[in-house]
């Protein structure tokens, strides 16, 4: 017999049972949601402070380029030997009485437009340059006082007073101008440099 011909209230039974008789249709799998990492945040680095500058003492005259400030101590540089430059310092007198003043000269060849320096305990005392401008005077000692200066190209004198017993000692140093051998077959080149004298040890005795 046809299904055409069966009644429609036969059919529709039919078809319910099919239906009931069919799997379930499986639930649809749900899309898995991204879990959103929120970005990290670096931490700022702080910037470092800038270091206080160091104050230098300006040499009047000074070249462009050269020493701006005081040498920790007197020395002579590479330019100044190869320049043989030279710093003699002689005193008018060894031996003081408290009161009584004396003269250090300082000798100096081999250098141009120079500025001395003198020394007590490889301690700057006075800056005087060659056209005689005084340049520095910070004396820390006891023993002697700083009294005047005067200098050319090629000498320098410093008149101190003796103050109190004691013994003092006294370098010179020189910075200026040097003529250094350039390369072979050049002449010679200028440079900025530096010469000391030996130490000079006067006695102040009563």
């Amino acid at each position: 017999m046809s299904l055409l011909h069966l009644p429609i209230w036969l059919l529709v039974i039919l078809l319910a049972g099919c239906l009931a008789n069919q799997p379930p249709h499986p639930s649809p799998t749900p899309f898995p949601v991204p879990t959103l990492t929120p970005a990290a945040i670096p931490t700022p680095t702080p910037l470092p402070l800038a270091p206080t500058p160091t104050p230098t003492l300006v040499i009047p005259g000074s070249p462009e380029g050269g020493p701006t400030a005081l040498p920790p101590t007197p020395g002579t540089d590479l330019n100044a030997q190869q320049a043989q430059s030279t710093m003699a310092i002689t005193s008018s007198t060894p031996v003081v009485r408290p009161g009584e003043s004396f003269t250090v000269t300082g000798v100096l060849s081999g250098m141009g437009i120079p500025h001395y320096t003198l020394y007590l305990k490889d301690e700057p005392a006075v800056i005087v340059g060659y056209d005689n401008q005084l340049g520095f005077q910070g004396f820390t000692g006891e023993h002697i006082e700083f009294i005047s200066a005067s200098a050319t190209g090629s000498q320098v004198q410093f008149v101190l007073r003796a103050l109190q017993p004691g013994e003092v000692q006294i370098k010179l140093s020189a910075s200026g101008e040097v003529a250094v051998r350039g390369g072979q077959g050049q002449p010679p080149v200028w440079a900025w440099g530096n010469v000391a004298s030996d130490n000079l040890i006067i006695q102040i005795k009563e």
